[in-house]
Order: C-alpha cells, then structure tokens, then sequence
C-alpha cells in the first residue's frame, strides 16, 4: 500500500508541474554522477540485427506490447526471432535460461513468460545480454531486447526509444525529480521514437483489447462479448488506468483492485471475491497458477499501428534481409 501512495505521489509530481519535486534535486545529480544517465550506446553495424525496445521514462509506456508486435511480424514473415529480457523482481542466477511454457514466473519473471505463452517463440531470460548475446545469436534472424537503452555494454543495430504520447518526457528531469533514466541529449543516439498513443509524423500505436479467454480453457478460445456477470478488474501495472479505460469500452460497470506492478499473486489476494467474475491481464494472468473460486476472464489485447510504424517495420525486414546477403 506504501509503495503504491508512492509511486502515485511521485508520477503526479513528474508529470503535471508538481511543487515539491525539486526538492529531490541533490538526489538527481547523485543519480547522473553513478549512472549513464548521459550516454545510451549508439546503434552500430552487426552480424546478426539486435534491436533494442526501451525507454528512458520508468515504466508503464507501453514497451512490451510493441516488442510483442515486432516478434509477431518477424515470426510471419518467416524469420527466426528470439526476445531477450532481464527478470525484474526474482531471484538473480548465472548464464541465460531459454523458457518454456510451464516455467515459473517467480523464477523468471511475468513479461517473459507472458511472451512465450502468447506467441511460443524463443524467449531468454538473463542478467547478462551482454555476455549472452555472442552464445545464441548465431541460431537466429532478428534478437529483440526488451528494455536495454541503458545497457552501456550491450551492441545493438537499432534503438528505439518507446514512450506515451499524454506522459512524453513528463518535466524533463532524471530520477528521482523526474521520471528519467537517461538525459534528453541522450536521445542523439536513438534510431527511431516510437509513441503509444497518438502520432501524426513517428510511428505511434494503440493497445486494444480485442476479445476475452477463460483463464481455465487451454484453447483460449476469444469471446468477443463477456456474459452478463458483475466483474472486477484485477490488475498489477505500473499504469492500471490505461487497462481500465480499454475495459470501458467492452463492460459499462466493474469494480477494480490494484496491486504493485509485477505483484507475486497469492490466494488470499482472492479471499473475499465471492460473487463477482475476475478479469485480468494477460502479465497477470500467467501468475495466476492456483485455483480461484470464481470465473476468471483474460482480456486479450493488440497493437493497432499507425503507417509510420508498418513504415519501420518495412524498414527494419529490408535491412535484416540485406544482412542476410552480407
């Protein structure tokens, strides 16, 4: 509850001209001091195309879902793709760990798993790309990182840059007077800025949800209208009211419980819903490995791109292909 007031608090002063915020001041040049706030690794001729999906706001612009769009294209477009995270909030382990369908999430992380179960590419997970990169790219056509601008060691062939077209930059300023990982002249080293939201002149895109699965059918099987229930949306995201507006446009009325992002789920976060039917993320849904008394519905979502962003994407299968040849 403390970090949620918190994190509320501080995503309220960073993005609409809070008074107090520059009172973190001193904390932001420690930060810029230890960090490479200043610096993100330009893109660079590679053998094999790595491109990097980041940002330098913290969390919540959307980053994975677009990640997840460029996998799906590459896939159909007969490559061989393989996205590459770091597990945020488990247990640190040495080398890299190809995941599989049952793998547990409190052992490697919620997005990844998310991404092999929605799409069954290869996903791999670990605290090194740098030293992992060089052992598994020679098996692929495109490596997607999702996250990675900072990762000073990490060689890549394009950066892009993801943020919301409401946040943006949000005042401007580094952690923590800021939402910033990276200085604004940083950005002279980012490929493309990709926006979610809308966008007249960059690639921008939306996230809808498109339909709706029983978390306990295997098939999957996409309901495009829900059942007459009363519901409650139950979400750990850095950004809850994004999910919440999608949900407006397919239900009239839901309550709503939010959790810290990347919350490990427990069975007693479920003790006192007894009549009303869940409906959850797709991140939050592949923790959700015990029984629940009640109907829990998965809200599966998509990427609507603008043209800029099939431009790029165009783009970017011209140049792997190119390298191919080299």
């Amino acid at each position: 509850m403390m970090r949620n007031l918190l994190e509320f608090n501080l995503n309220k002063q960073w993005y609409h001209q809070g008074k107090w915020i520059h009172l973190l001041k001193p904390f932001k040049w420690i930060y810029y001091i230890i960090s490479n706030a200043w610096y993100i690794r330009p893109s660079e001729k590679l053998k094999k195309t790595v491109i990097v999906c980041g940002n330098i706001n913290t969390g919540g612009m959307g980053k994975t879902p677009l990640v997840i769009w460029f996998a799906q294209k590459f896939k159909h477009s007969g490559l061989n793709v393989v996205v590459i995270l770091k597990p945020y909030r488990v247990r640190r382990f040495l080398g890299y760990h190809f995941l599989s369908i049952n793998d547990d999430t409190s052992k490697y992380g919620d997005e990844a798993c998310m991404i092999k179960n929605k799409l069954g590419i290869e996903v791999v997970v670990t605290f090194n790309r740098s030293r992992t990169l060089p052992l598994i790219e020679k098996e692929f056509d495109v490596i997607l990182l999702d996250d990675g601008l900072q990762d000073f060691n990490t060689p890549r062939s394009f950066n892009l840059c993801i943020t919301d077209y409401m946040k943006k930059f949000g005042n401007g300023q580094l952690l923590p007077e800021g939402p910033l990982r990276n200085t604004i002249n940083a950005l002279i080293n980012i490929d493309e800025i990709c926006v979610r939201g809308f966008s007249s002149s960059l690639p921008a895109y939306s996230i809808e949800i498109d339909g709706f699965y029983l978390l306990s059918d295997s098939s999957k099987k996409l309901l495009k209208q829900l059942p007459n229930k009363q519901y409650i949306a139950i979400s750990s995201m850095a950004h809850p009211e994004k999910f919440h507006d999608s949900l407006k446009k397919h239900i009239r009325q839901f309550d709503h419980i939010t959790f810290n992002d990347h919350h490990a789920w427990r069975p007693i976060d479920f003790f006192q819903i007894h009549n009303e039917s869940i409906i959850v993320t797709e991140k939050d849904a592949v923790k959700l490995n015990f029984d629940i008394s009640v109907d829990v519905y998965v809200a599966n979502t998509k990427v609507i791109p603008n043209q800029h962003l099939l431009t790029l994407y165009t783009k970017l299968l011209k140049t792997i292909h190119i390298d191919d040849k080299v």
